[in-house]
């Protein structure tokens, strides 16, 4: 319930003293426990002058997780007490694609846990990444399901953005497509998303079908004409385009580096279109030329503090003295 540390002296919230109370025991038990076990299986460790006490091996906490799944009392415990983020890298509601699972949820205790990741979710908007992570990856169709009927927005708010290999929500609507729970409304809403990304970032993830798995081969097929239609002719524009906006906060090459890697995916897209091999064969060696330029450019303005590095510019005629030549010895 404290994520594997527990500080010591210890204090006890009311969850806490829950558990500890179905488990049988009192806080003076688990306080003399804490000490008896010291070496075996637990350690205090000591970080300044703060202690705390930890499981000698990850494999201890394993194994405790395994004897709580037994028993349907101990796994309130641990679903209600566990942090939400510690949850989401130990638990499986009917299916994972991932390792490290120490309990199955099973279907009675959905609602219980569904409630705890409303609450996670709402509490910060980055928390989002972490529900849809848990969503794509540990949760199978009954899960879905009933997750969808609790939060009836929650397909309306996934949005695909670039880049598609990082966009949690692409990884939710892979698996939701993936188990038939996607709406084909919302389908083609997510893959005109895609067609425009596919020339507005550029982004090329959608020719990876591991990135991308909502869209027919002839979807991909009719974006790739939409690229070679209103990309590929104007890269030099873009190109201009990305040079103009480029701040200096980044090195030029790395700056570049998705444009000059989509490109070459579009290349091995169209290894059989002479013209449009030709259009991207220019736009990479626009690109380069565009990188020296930035490069050198960057050089010559030279480091910031530069001006503190050199020899003061100082008058001739006049003598530096040091502060404390004035000081009486």
């Amino acid at each position: 319930m404290r994520g594997g540390s527990l500080a010591s002296p210890i204090a006890l919230g009311e969850e806490e003293n829950t558990a500890i109370a179905l488990l049988g025991a009192t806080q003076a038990d688990v306080r003399k426990a804490l000490v008896a076990l010291d070496g075996s299986l637990l350690m205090d460790v000591q970080q300044q002058t703060v202690h705390s006490w930890r499981a000698k091996h990850p494999t201890i906490l394993d194994a405790f997780a395994g004897l709580v799944s037994q028993d349907r009392e101990l796994m309130d415990i641990y679903l209600t007490g566990t942090p939400v983020r510690q949850l989401f890298s130990e638990i499986a509601c009917g299916d994972t694609q991932l390792g490290g699972t120490k309990v199955e949820v099973p279907i009675d205790r959905y609602d219980g846990l569904m409630s705890r990741i409303d609450e996670f979710s709402a509490k910060r908007s980055e928390n989002r990444n972490a529900v849809n992570h848990f969503l794509a990856f540990r949760c199978g169709t009954t899960f879905l399901e009933k997750f969808l009927e609790r939060n009836d927005e929650f397909t309306s708010g996934l949005c695909v953005s670039s880049y598609f290999y990082a966009v949690s929500d692409v990884d939710v609507i892979n698996k939701l497509h993936r188990v038939g729970l996607l709406l084909e409304s919302e389908r083609l809403r997510h893959v005109e998303a895609v067609r425009e990304l596919a020339v507005t970032t550029p982004d090329a993830g959608f020719l990876n079908t591991r990135i991308i798995e909502f869209l027919s081969e002839e979807e991909i097929k009719e974006i790739l004409h939409h690229v070679r239609q209103e990309l590929l002719p104007t890269l030099e524009r873009e190109i201009s385009i990305w040079q103009d906006n480029y701040l200096g906060r980044e090195d030029p090459e790395d700056y570049f580096s998705h444009f000059k890697t989509a490109l070459g995916d579009y290349a091995d897209a169209f290894n059989d279109d002479p013209l449009a091999l030709a259009w991207i064969e220019n736009g990479i060696r626009k690109i380069d030329e565009v990188v020296e330029q930035l490069q050198s450019e960057v050089q010559g303005a030279g480091e910031p503090d530069d001006y503190y590095r050199g020899k003061p510019n100082v008058p001739r005629g006049i003598e530096m003295r040091s502060i404390f030549d004035d000081v009486d010895e």
